[in-house]
């Protein structure tokens, strides 16, 4: 592992992005910054990191949401969705567009990631393991492709027709 390691994650709402997963995990590893994107909750954000840390944690960054988050992913070894729920994973799509590591909780949403890429919900522990897994063994080319094909335009339109063609 490099001297310092970039981890990117968004957390406009703190619990189902499952920001304080993030941090209690990161806790375990050497020379990680986690870079949180606040979006517009950033005061709640603080409060809560905050509440449950005493303070924010020195490895812990926030950053303000910007219009070129390919600017975030490609400056991030890694990005996670630690989330509790989610709809459409896009940020997971946009991540690995941008060749950036994806791990993501075992939620239905992230299920196109392979296990080693999955950490068992709510459990830092285990999403500590699977980043220390994931800053030494990248996506593969099969991996990427598969998500990129999942979240592409041409998948979107067969999805839309099929629902309304029923």
């Amino acid at each position: 592992q490099k001297s310092g390691t970039d981890v990117l994650l968004f957390g406009y709402n703190y619990l189902v992005k499952g920001v304080d997963i993030a941090i209690r995990a990161a806790f375990g590893l050497p020379n990680v910054r986690l870079n949180i994107v606040a979006a517009a909750k950033k005061d709640e954000l603080i409060k809560a990191i905050q509440a449950d840390f005493g303070k924010i944690p020195e490895f812990v960054k926030i950053l303000d949401p910007i219009e070129d988050v390919a600017t975030y992913f490609r400056g991030a070894d890694l990005f996670l969705a630690p989330s509790r729920q989610e709809g459409a994973p896009y940020a997971i799509a946009e991540a690995v567009y941008c060749e950036t590591t994806v791990v993501a909780s075992n939620i239905p949403s992230h299920s196109d990631l392979p296990k080693e890429f999955l950490f068992e919900s709510e459990d830092h522990n285990d999403l500590r393991e699977k980043m220390k897994y994931a800053f030494d063994h990248p996506l593969s080319t099969e991996i990427k492709n598969k998500i990129m094909k999942r979240f592409s335009l041409d998948e979107w339109s067969s999805k839309m027709i099929f629902i309304f063609e029923k």
